[in-house]
């Protein structure tokens, strides 16, 4: 490159900045960039996967592992089974969490809960959650449960797991 286009492109370059325009140092090209760790790809993925609400088995699509085997010939997926188990230890984790939040509450909540089944199966599912406002006055709403009911069930019965998670905790204190 010859040293006039040089010149005239710094010159460029420090009018546009006010005169303050300084070459970039060897440490711009050397900033910590993490190495790629395979396991933290994964658990990304499977936090992808239950805020998107889809099946464990969409962690085998072929397309799907394609793609970031083509952005990092490092990057491999793990199975389903892998992620299942791997939900299930945040889940643990998040669900103390939630708790201690809860027990913590200086106001009182609402309890929100749905029960629901699949087609075609014989089991039917309640789900509970909190809504509350916090001490910075947002709306907050907060998972606390899903549980699985057999197909022989009593109906009076469906919210028993609810009431024995609360009591549990000393949460039913907390209803409004």
């Amino acid at each position: 490159m010859d040293q006039h286009k040089m010149t005239t492109e710094r010159r460029a370059l420090e009018a546009k900045d006010g005169g303050k325009a300084t070459q970039q140092g060897i440490k711009g090209f050397l900033e910590y960039k993490p190495a790629f760790v395979n396991r933290i790809l994964n658990q990304l993925v499977m936090i992808w996967q239950i805020r998107q609400a889809l099946p464990w088995s969409r962690i085998e699509d072929p397309f799907l592992r394609a793609a970031f085997q083509y952005s990092n010939s490092k990057a491999q997926l793990y199975g389903l089974q892998w992620s299942a188990d791997e939900s299930k230890k945040l889940y643990d984790m998040l669900k103390s969490h939630v708790f201690h939040e809860l027990n913590n509450l200086n106001t009182q909540f609402t309890l929100i809960h749905d029960v629901w089944t699949t087609k075609g199966n014989r089991f039917a599912f309640i789900g509970a959650a909190v809504a509350f406002i916090n001490n910075e006055w947002e709306y907050t709403v907060r998972h606390l449960t899903l549980k699985m009911i057999p197909w022989k069930h009593a109906g009076h019965l469906l919210a028993r797991p609810i009431a024995k998670l609360l009591k549990k905790n000393q949460l039913y204190k907390k209803i409004s």
